[in-house]
């Protein structure tokens, strides 16, 4: 009985040896069983099995002939197959990412094309507002803008911020928009030093280095917010199709003409809400206090052959009426308003007046 158990144990080791004797020493055997593994270790050298797994198979420390050359196809077949998943999976990354990079260019194609259909549409329309006036259309501009004279410009409003409320901001689309705008006065109108200046310098005489241009609103409907042209914005409102009191032009050319003076870069910028009509009033009336023309029929002549295409911007009666006041005004009383004196209306008659209109008329000292 003691005996059964200790002669199992020796009878493995002596199969142990017999298997590995003749696949160390017998290499020419014909035995099939033999062969196998010798056949199928040069099939498994065609695979072209990388260096390490053969190198680290060589070193092994089992003489198994059969089970290096399994081993070998094994972990050689795994080495061959196993990269080919990851690949699959970057591949399948790559579309993944090709596919939205495909439609993100289709999306930005979409975007821009309607952006630039945009901006047509926004440019007719502006063209189409201007109607008759000039526009400056240099250096990539487009505004509703006319150099009058070199210092002297006629524009239209600069809409487009909320500072000047909503239908300001909606006009932004047809009118000039305030963002053009200050390009335009940046571009061209902005002080540049010849030398570096020191931060003292800056604080000492800060109106020296300031830009040269600076902007009067005419208008009284329409505000904004006049940080946005660094604070050089002064306004002279009254209505629009109407005429401001003589204290007024008298107070506009005299800032105009003090602005101008300071140096010979200077421009002065109007504007009303069209800039054209009550624009064409006060520059034609700051042509005369510049003594560019004697009489105001030539100045108004010369306003509207600049301005507009077809010569009709200032054509209100009533506006050119009192430019000629201002003439009078600066011939027989030097530029000073002339004292006041009473009158008594006693009557008006309207001709010509369409009969389904109501005729009425306001009497306003315009304050």
């Amino acid at each position: 009985m003691d005996d059964v158990p200790a002669d199992k144990p020796s009878s493995p080791p002596a199969k142990a040896s017999e298997v590995q004797t003749p696949a160390v020493t017998n290499s020419g055997s014909t035995n099939p069983t033999l062969d196998a593994p010798s056949k199928l270790s040069s099939w498994a050298k065609n695979l072209k099995i990388p260096q390490p797994f053969a190198t680290s198979q060589e070193n092994s420390p089992t003489g198994n002939a059969g089970k290096s050359t399994f081993s070998r196809f094994t972990s050689g077949f795994g080495l061959r197959t196993s990269p080919k998943s990851p690949a699959s999976d970057s591949s399948d990354g790559a579309s993944a990412t090709t596919q939205p990079g495909f439609l993100g260019t289709i999306t930005k194609g979409i975007v821009d094309s309607s952006k630039n259909a945009v901006k047509a549409v926004q440019v007719k329309a502006r063209h189409v507002v201007s109607q008759n006036k000039r526009r400056y259309q240099e250096g990539g501009f487009d505004l509703d803008m006319t150099y009058i004279t070199e210092n002297i410009i006629a524009m239209g409003f600069p809409a487009g911020d909320l500072s000047s409320g909503f239908f300001g901001y909606v006009e932004g689309f047809y009118r000039n928009h305030m963002e053009e705008v200050i390009k335009f006065f940046e571009t061209y109108h902005k002080y540049e030093p010849l030398f570096e200046v020191s931060e003292a310098v800056k604080i000492i005489v800060p109106e020296y280095l300031a830009d040269k241009y600076k902007v009067y609103n005419l208008c009284s409907e329409r505000l904004y917010d006049a940080s946005l042209l660094e604070g050089k914005v002064a306004s002279f409102p009254f209505d629009d199709h109407n005429c401001p009191p003589i204290q007024l032009i008298i107070s506009f050319c005299r800032s105009a003409y003090s602005w101008l003076k300071e140096d010979i870069e200077n421009v002065v910028v109007v504007h009303c809400k069209a800039g054209m009509a009550r624009t064409g009033l006060m520059i034609s009336s700051l042509l005369l206090y510049l003594k560019f023309f004697p009489t105001a029929e030539e100045s108004i002549d010369y306003y509207n052959q600049k301005r507009c295409v077809d010569g009709k911007g200032l054509v209100l009666p009533s506006q050119i009426r009192y430019v000629k006041y201002f003439e009078r005004t600066l011939t027989y009383f030097n530029g000073e308003n002339p004292p006041g004196r009473r009158c008594m209306l006693r009557g008006f008659r309207l001709h010509r007046c369409p009969y389904w209109i109501r005729p009425s008329i306001t009497i306003s000292d315009h304050n």
